[in-house]
């Protein structure tokens, strides 16, 4: 919509007013609003705002400016620009306001759009500016500074985060070599088990053996009793045979020495993986537990990335 510049309000009138002179929506959606600002001299503008609810009875929805034009500054008559992104029609729109600071709003209407002369004025001057809708009471806004602290104090918050996460990470990272150690020992314990019960096994043999050749020894006793003409040959017999069975029992004596030594020994390996067991349950459980608390510092750091932004946006 475009109109001829108005006239500047009398002199020394002090009120604020607005001239529209262009509304217009290109094909991606984008509305460019052109006009005059009349008694604002040394005032600050904000990133423009521009409010707007639907004919068909929707929510009402915002748009912030585009950047294109920043700082928007304002000088009495001179013309201003500010672009919005929307995603619908402006044509679609009931009411249409526009907001440069916290006490000035003005309404501007979509049905000009397109028509010639200027906008029409709801209570506005005889220049065919529109009143600028002056709360008296602005809603409270933090200070710029007060802002700059408050991202400062979310920024230093989030470095804080990360800085746990990574700290949570190590300690996962290091929890998890240490139960691939205790694994590993585990695994090496399994071994060391099976290799004493081989040996367990290889003296039960031998104490088979031993028991064998005592029934062998009493068998030649009784042959030797029985046949009298090879006594001596038996005696002789039976004397090797009884150093033989010493030496047998000798070593059935260390054999069981050492398979009560095995037993000993295996009896002490089971403690051993008992133990090492316990100390794996306890490292999952750690583990748990350290994953836990990264899950819970990730979703603090989400959250106060999204403060951050909203935070940012604000300004």
């Amino acid at each position: 919509m475009a109109s001829r510049a108005p006239e500047p309000p009398a002199a020394g009138s002090g009120a604020i007013s607005f001239a529209l002179d262009a509304l217009k929506q290109d094909d991606d959606g984008r509305v460019e609003l052109t006009g005059r600002w009349y008694g604002v001299r040394g005032r600050r503008f904000m990133r423009p705002t521009l409010t707007f609810s639907l004919k068909s009875g929707d929510n009402e929805r915002r748009a912030l400016a585009d950047l294109a034009h920043k700082p928007w500054a304002a000088e009495d008559g001179e013309p201003w620009t500010a672009s919005f992104p929307l995603a619908v029609a402006l044509a679609d729109a009931n009411e249409v306001e526009l907001s440069v600071s916290p006490d000035i709003s003005v309404p501007v209407s979509p049905d000009a759009l397109g028509k010639p002369g200027r906008p029409k004025s709801r209570g506005a001057s005889s220049t065919g500016s529109r009143e600028p809708r002056i709360r008296t009471s602005p809603p409270a806004r933090p200070a710029a500074a007060d802002r700059g602290h408050e991202l400062e104090r979310l920024r230093t918050r989030l470095e804080a985060a990360e800085a746990a996460h990574e700290r949570e990470r190590g300690r996962r990272e290091a929890a998890e070599r240490s139960l691939e150690d205790e694994r590993t020992e585990a695994l090496r314990l399994r071994s060391e088990v099976g290799r004493v019960g081989a040996e367990l096994d290889l003296a039960r043999t031998a104490r088979d053996e031993l028991e064998t050749a005592a029934s062998d020894l009493d068998a030649t006793r009784n042959l030797a009793r029985d046949t009298g003409r090879e006594l001596e040959a038996a005696r002789a017999e039976a004397q090797h045979t009884a150093r033989q069975l010493k030496e047998v029992r000798s070593s059935a004596s260390d054999s069981g020495r050492a398979l009560e030594n095995a037993r000993s020994e295996t009896v002490r390996h089971e403690r051993r993986l008992h133990e090492v067991r316990h100390q794996l349950e306890e490292t999952g459980r750690e583990r748990d537990k350290i994953a836990l608390a990264l899950e819970q510092e990730r979703a603090e750091s989400e959250r106060l990335r999204r403060e951050l932004a909203d935070a940012e946006a604000s300004i």
